[in-house]
């Protein structure tokens, strides 16, 4: 069992005010391995939809961020930008989600276009 325990890594992700207003009692729990903001969420709940830079949301997102290096828990968001990302790391942030599924799915299918069809593929937002 010891094994299996080394082998588990246990990732929260708080994506809620609830959960940000808990984040202290969260982060200190025995077993959290890794601490995860998801910014559409979370700006959702903030009142600030999409909006990942906002006071009100970066901020309770720095908030998590500086309990989690203080606890020593690797905190991970999606940055808005790599600018974002940067200053991000140099508060502590150890982990990112870069691109999200339908980006990457958008992408590589977008690619396969335009490799088919080239440069002029005649389908709307699919440009080399």
């Amino acid at each position: 069992m010891a094994d299996q325990n080394q082998e588990t890594t246990i990732v929260v992700h708080i994506e809620t005010r609830l959960g940000y207003e808990n984040a202290e009692q969260i982060i200190t729990t025995p077993g959290v391995d890794m601490f995860y903001v998801c910014p559409g969420d979370f700006s959702v709940e903030m009142g600030h939809p999409g909006d990942y830079d906002h006071p009100d949301v970066a901020g309770p997102l720095q908030e998590i961020l500086a309990l989690c290096v203080q606890q020593e828990v690797p905190f991970g968001t999606t940055p808005s930008s790599a600018e974002s990302a940067r200053r991000l790391v140099a508060q502590g942030a150890r982990f990112f989600e870069a691109v999200d599924e339908s980006t990457l799915i958008y992408e590589g299918a977008a690619r396969l276009i335009r490799d088919f069809c080239g440069d002029e593929t005649g389908v709307p937002g699919i440009k080399r």
